[in-house]
């Protein structure tokens, strides 16, 4: 409902608005069909303002637009204004106001990067090997760079040999 009074009233005020406008402006739109409301309130205990209307009071409005906020539908922006006061002197005081967000100007996520896993980890090179003596954390060290170098030879020949094949069979002529 909070959302459709201020698509509704975007024209309206372009500088956005403070939470009281946007009350008043939501108790004017009327309760959908079959409302009903799902307070309830214990003796002594204060009601709200408008318990017939689904905006019943301006904290639960500010719920709504805390929520709001977290989805990137509306922004609080600071803003300095004129007072309306009729003084000679002209003051500016700073206030917060509701503004409605145009997600397609939102910056589009970035899809997420998909790491190969690296050439140790089935080697172990991130283990912990702290309860092994320093003559063989460094024999292990050694023996995992040794592994190591040998994978990538292997790529390198298998890559080698597909690209031959391939260069192989579009030399050879078809049937």
């Amino acid at each position: 409902m909070v959302r459709k009074v201020l698509q509704e009233n975007a024209h309206a005020s372009p500088h956005g608005w403070r939470t009281h406008e946007i009350y008043s402006l939501a108790l004017k739109e009327k309760a959908p069909d079959g409302f009903q409301s799902t307070v309830k309130t214990h003796n002594g205990q204060a009601k709200p303002p408008h318990l017939e209307h689904p905006i019943r009071s301006k904290s639960f409005l500010k719920e709504i637009l805390a929520h709001m906020r977290g989805y990137r539908d509306v922004k609080i922006v600071r803003e300095v204004r004129e007072s309306s006061s009729s003084s000679a002197k002209h003051h500016q005081h700073a206030t917060f106001v509701w503004k409605l967000v145009d997600k397609s100007k939102l910056p589009k996520p970035q899809a997420p990067y998909v790491r190969t896993p690296s050439l140790g980890v089935p080697l172990g090179v991130h283990e912990d090997f702290s309860h092994l003596n320093k003559r063989r954390q460094r024999a292990r060290k050694e023996k995992i760079v040794r592994e190591i170098l040998k994978l990538k030879e292997k790529r390198k020949l298998a890559a080698a040999q597909v690209s031959e094949s391939t260069t192989t069979t579009e030399a050879a002529p078809g049937p």
